[in-house]
């Protein structure tokens, strides 16, 4: 229905596990990364920056995304801002999110399964900051 250009209507009582599933199929089925690939590089790097100096860093580089990435970047970040701030309830802190979301909007194809693992930390650890910073970063 989605591709379809028709609303998608997820039931209250379907289990939340499904909805994050078709969130994350949605960003694994973009044509390219949420956080493009020419730019793939420098998200990693700015993991390596000391905490003040992230943020600017990072929004600098969102700045650097197409229109519709950065939108949709934007909304989903702001949405799982939210989802951690419920933490106690559903077990589901910025970390957690971090972990489970980084490889669906940062990943590169050339890629070998050695770079992958050793780069999925930095790509956790960004994804959890642009969830604990979204008010700031996306306002």
């Amino acid at each position: 229905r989605y591709y379809e250009g028709k609303d998608v209507t997820i039931p209250a009582e379907q289990d939340a596990h499904v909805a994050a599933g078709i969130l994350k199929l949605f960003l694994r089925e973009m044509p390219t990364p949420l956080l493009s690939n020419h730019l793939y590089h420098d998200f990693v790097r700015s993991q390596e920056l000391d905490e003040t100096d992230q943020k600017p860093k990072i929004k600098e580089l969102i700045g650097q995304l197409d229109e519709i990435n950065r939108k949709t970047l934007a909304h989903i970040m702001c949405f799982l801002h939210q989802v951690a701030q419920k933490a106690e309830t559903n077990l589901m802190s910025a970390d957690n999110l971090g972990i489970v979301i980084s490889p669906n909007i940062l990943r590169r194809n050339d890629a070998t399964m050695m770079e992958i693992m050793v780069e999925s930390k930095a790509g956790a650890e960004l994804t959890k900051r642009l969830i604990e910073w979204a008010p700031e970063i996306f306002a």
